[in-house]
Parts: C-alpha cells; sequence; structure tokens
C-alpha cells in the first residue's frame, strides 16, 4: 500500500544527477513533485508544520518521556511486498542474556546475501514493528535474509551495550550462515541514524573482514555535532529558503537538542571522542569495507555526515552516496509515505546484488 503514486518512485530511479563538491561525487535525488524543485518536499513540511506545535524549545532529562519516545503511533508506514515474505522469530544467546531477532527471506533462495540491519532510534527507541515493513521489502528486494535484532538500549543499558550485541549477532550470522541459506561472504551491515552508528563500531571491531559493506542511512557519525572543535556544525553549510527557515531550522534543532539526551542517557561519562560512538573522530578507515551513504538534504546530520563520506573517499572506501532533495532526517521511518524510503531500498537491493 502506497499514499503516493509510483510513478514518484519513477522519478526518483531515473531523474538523478551527479554533483562534485570538495572532491566527492554525490547522487543527488530530486523532489519527486515536478512542481516543487526546492525547500522541504511537501510530506515533510506539512509533517514538520504540524510537529513544530508540540515539540519543546529544550530537551531535559526531568521534561524526558522515555515511554512517550518509544511508543510512537504516529510513525505509520506500510507493507510494500507483492510476494510471500516469511518471518521467524528466535532467542539469541549472547554471553549472559538473549537477544530477540527476526528474520526476513523470501521463499525458497539459496546462497542469499545477509543483510543485518541495525535499526535508528537515538540508542533509546525503535524496534522491529517500526522497521518491519523495510525488512520486508529489503528481503524481497534485494533476494536476501533481513536479521534484525532487538539490541539493548539506553538508559538501562548504556553504551557500549548495543555495540556488543550488534557485532555478537553479526558473529552469530556468520557462522550460522548455512542454517539461513545465506553466504557468509556476502554480508552486509545496515543501519539508520543510531543504527548506522552502531554498524560504524561493528566495522571497527570486525578484524576478521566478515562485513563485505556498509549501508549507512543518515548515519549519526558525530553525537556531539554543536560541539565538535574541529568540525562544529554551521546553519549556513545549508541552503534553506527563507519561507520555510521556521519547519527546517526547527526540526534540526530537535535532532540537536537529541544529540544533548545521547550524550547523557547513552555515552554517560565515556569520552565524546571515542569513534565507536562518533566515527568522525576515526581517523583512519583504512581497513573498512566499502560504504554506502544515504543522507536528506535538510538533514541535521547532513554536516557530519557528509565529513564522514569524504574521509571514505580519501581512503579508497566509499562507494556511493545518495543525497535526497528537501528531505530531513527519519524519512525512511516513513515507507509507504515517503516515496524516498521505497527508493533507498531499491537502491540499496543494487548494491546488494552486486556483492
Amino acid at each position: 500500500m502506497r499514499k503516493y503514486k509510483e510513478e514518484l518512485v519513477a522519478r526518483l530511479q531515473n531523474d538523478s544527477k551527479s554533483v562534485m563538491e570538495d572532491g566527492v561525487e554525490f547522487i543527488v535525488k530530486p523532489i519527486p513533485e515536478i512542481e516543487k524543485t526546492s525547500g522541504m518536499d511537501p510530506r515533510m513540511l506539512k509533517a514538520a508544520k504540524e510537529k513544530i506545535k508540540k515539540l519543546p524549545t529544550e530537551f531535559s532529562i526531568d521534561a524526558f518521556q522515555l515511554y512517550g519516545e518509544r511508543y510512537r503511533p504516529d510513525k505509520k508506514n506500510y507493507d510494500l511486498t507483492e510476494n510471500t515474505i516469511n518471518t521467524k522469530q528466535k532467542l539469541i544467546q549472547v554471553n549472559e542474556h538473549y537477544i530477540n531477532t527476526f528474520f526476513y527471506y523470501p521463499d525458497n533462495k539459496e546462497d542469499m546475501p545477509i543483510v543485518l540491519y541495525i535499526h535508528g532510534g537515538a540508542f533509546m527507541t525503535g524496534d522491529h514493528t517500526q522497521f518491519e515493513n523495510q525488512c520486508r521489502f529489503i528481503a524481497e528486494k534485494a533476494q536476501a535474509c533481513v536479521v534484525f535484532p532487538e539490541y539493548r538500549l539506553a538508559p538501562e543499558n548504556p553504551f557500549p551495550a548495543g555495540i556488543e550485541d550488534a557485532f555478537e549477532i553479526l558473529n552469530w550470522i556468520y557462522d550460522h550462515a548455512d542454517e539461513l541459506n545465506g553466504n557468509k561472504n556476502k554480508i552486509v551491515v545496515a543501519g539508520d541514524s543510531a543504527g548506522a552508528s552502531i554498524a560504524n563500531a561493528c566495522a571497527l571491531m570486525d578484524q576478521e573482514h566478515k562485513i563485505r559493506l556498509l549501508f549507512e542511512i543518515y548515519p549519526c557519525c558525530d553525537i556531539d555535532n554543536s560541539n565538535n572543535p574541529k568540525n562544529p556544525w554551521d546553519k549556513n553549510y545549508y541552503d534553506i529558503p527563507e519561507d520555510e527557515e521556521k519547519y527546517i531550522v526547527g526540526r534540526m534543532k530537535r535532532l540537536d537538542n537529541s544529540g544533548k539526551m545521547m550524550r547523557e542517557l547513552y555515552l554517560g561519562k565515556e569520552k565524546l571522542e571515542n569513534p565507536y560512538a562518533s566515527i568522525i573522530y576515526q581517523k583512519d578507515l583504512s581497513d573498512f569495507p566499502p560504504v554506502v551513504t544515504v543522507v536528506g538534504e535538510y538533514d541535521f546530520l547532513r554536516f557530519s555526515t557528509d565529513i564522514f563520506t569524504k574521509r571514505c573517499v580519501d581512503h579508497g572506501k566509499l562507494r556511493r552516496t545518495i543525497r535526497y532533495q528537501g528531505c530531513d532526517h527519519g524519512f525512511f521511518d516513513m515507507i509507504g509515505v515517503m516515496p524516498q524510503a521505497e527508493d533507498v531500498i531499491l537502491e540499496m537491493a543494487k548494491d546488494i546484488m552486486n556483492l
């Protein structure tokens, strides 16, 4: 079920252009409505206008509602699959605890690529119900087995618990690939936002090079974007239309405030410069797998993502990078609502099938 015409996805697939910036070739995807060529995507602008009425100007521990952030019935998305995708779940023991892990895979396939999908949510929120439709669609389009672990969340389980869980599931996938009808030499680690941060940490830990590709959707590359002494976030980095500035900057401010909560509730006393938390502090990426980065034009995290992307280029690790005009953070949550979310999966499938 789609809340848009399929022709919008066709435009995203066919009308992209290449732009060189600072030695990096960006694939730029247009706002799919031909009548709007700049500013926010009309769907995102509508959502921004609604949310700005409800959001506090500042976040604090006293005002933060963990349950309210974890239970989000407003985040609706839809199943776009046309063929049978099987689902099963398994409790996988990791050290002294278990991880509820979900598997999505097509019928009668052998030697499949395996995608470890690590969800976002500021290291504190997110679960399979929010990302099940995305995982199903990835499994269908890439003809892959998608593995989704419910890794431990902060603040109950702060840094580095989620990283440890994801890495142990990576090792489990590699050791049990045959049981999944998968190919252990075609393992992709994908993730969005905080999940992509965890994916980068897994790549730092992966001394045996089990990961063949990282696919990162608006990755959290720097938890402390605004206070990074060498690369402080700058609003002027973005080309923001004056008539939409209130909404675009309002959304960016929310992500900035979220960073404050992540520092307090996820990192705790851990150093901000730890590359396992913020990959932007990792100078040497020569041992990384190939990387694909995806980000929205008006995403607060685009600033640090572009720095990370340039570093991947410098170390010969960037496969490609995609920028969606008119989008800000979180559009991948809205598969079936945002055509860009569907397009991301179609692009991911191309990279997976070309392993």
